[in-house]
């Protein structure tokens, strides 16, 4: 939760990509960003065919996407979340 507020709700962006200056929230979407856009890693999902870099990325997208699992809510946006961080 402290994360999103800090990303989300304050609109940072700090980590950039070298290639193409394109911005991100979290050093790991960065990551994904690279690994999808120049490496080309592809894992589907096996419900509605979206492509992901990543098998546990298809394993997060199963479970909030189809499982629906955001149990948590941000108390300045209302945005539904995954997880807490107390």
């Amino acid at each position: 939760m402290n994360r999103h507020k800090s990303t989300v709700d304050d609109k940072r962006k700090p980590h950039e990509c070298n290639i193409c200056s394109k911005t991100f929230t979290q050093t790991c979407n960065l990551w994904r960003h690279k690994q999808s856009v120049y490496y080309k890693l592809d894992h589907e999902c096996d419900i509605c065919g979206k492509i992901v870099t990543q098998a546990c990325v298809v394993k997060k997208h199963k479970r909030n996407v189809h499982d629906k699992l955001r149990p948590h809510k941000c108390d300045i946006c209302s945005k539904h979340l995954q997880t807490q961080v107390i």
